[in-house]
């Protein structure tokens, strides 16, 4: 009856652990996804072109506003 219960318990750590790999896998699936949209939609996030330069303020103090 012993080895009964030792492995009842040894197929619930199982399957607990098991459910645990899912559960890491989908959040992981989710925050690629997350990912994946942010750079897909990056140019509307952004409000300005980062390669845009004005080099002729390269030498300006900088201003209060």
């Amino acid at each position: 009856m012993n080895k009964i219960i030792e492995c009842s318990v040894k197929v619930s750590k199982q399957k607990n652990i098991r459910d645990f790999t899912i559960m890491k896998f989908y959040i992981l699936l989710v925050l690629v996804i997350i990912l994946l949209m942010v750079t897909a939609f990056a140019y509307k996030l952004v409000p300005y072109d980062p390669f845009e330069q004005d080099l002729s303020k390269t030498l300006q103090p900088p201003s209060v506003s």
